[in-house]
């Protein structure tokens, strides 16, 4: 992990982007923007980080200063970030920084990661979330809009969900996968920009499945 709030290490980020705007790619998408979660978390150092300004702050501040920066230096690419799919559920920043309106007003588009396999025991009433995967994402993407209040409108072209095509929790058959798409044009209508699949072993079969009946 780099220090969030390392002025070398963002700079090194935003000088790797400018070379894969250079490269040709028209859209730079950010993961892992957070403090870390996992691990002896008591024992981690941080020679940038005070400790004392919020870490909601610290990853904002990044995600500042690489709009700034890359929109002058290609003012057409896109810029996107992955987000926790709880992020939509809290706005405390999870601990991690990870606040969904700070984020949403620094990047053109933001993928939460609402794969339902990933909730824990009792959300939205479900003893396994895995098993629902259309209320699970709907419900997150409602939650996530009313916590916006009066900005959820013009946040929701923004917000393009990842969806989970593997097997966990349950068997995600290209139904389960329809119901997952289905919850995303549902919860933002008319302004809905898409969604994106994902399996971590890229085996996207049931995916084709589905796309190609």
């Amino acid at each position: 992990w780099v220090d969030p709030a390392s002025q070398e290490g963002r700079d090194h980020i935003i000088a790797i982007s400018k070379r894969t705007i250079d490269a040709g790619f028209d859209e730079i998408n950010y993961d892992y923007i957070r403090f870390p979660t996992d691990g002896q978390l008591d024992a981690m150092t941080y020679p940038a980080w005070d400790g004392q300004t919020p870490r909601s702050e610290i990853i904002k501040n990044f995600s500042a200063q690489a709009r700034k920066e890359l929109k002058e230096y290609a003012p057409d690419v896109s810029l996107s970030m992955d987000i926790f799919g709880y992020a939509f559920l809290n706005d405390d920043g999870l601990g991690i920084g990870q606040h969904l309106e700070y984020l949403l007003s620094e990047f053109d588009f933001v993928y939460p990661m609402v794969y339902p396999s990933h909730y824990s025991a009792g959300n939205f009433g479900f003893q396994n979330p895995a098993e629902h995967p259309y209320e699970v994402i709907k419900g997150t993407i409602e939650k996530g809009l009313d916590q916006l209040g009066d900005k959820s409108e013009l946040a929701k072209p923004k917000i393009s969900p990842w969806l989970q095509v593997f097997n966990m929790g349950a068997k995600y058959t290209p139904e389960m996968i329809k119901k997952e798409i289905q919850a995303t044009y549902d919860s933002l209508v008319d302004k809905s920009t898409g969604w994106l699949l994902w399996d971590p072993s890229n085996k996207y079969e049931r995916a084709k499945e589905y796309l190609n009946p």
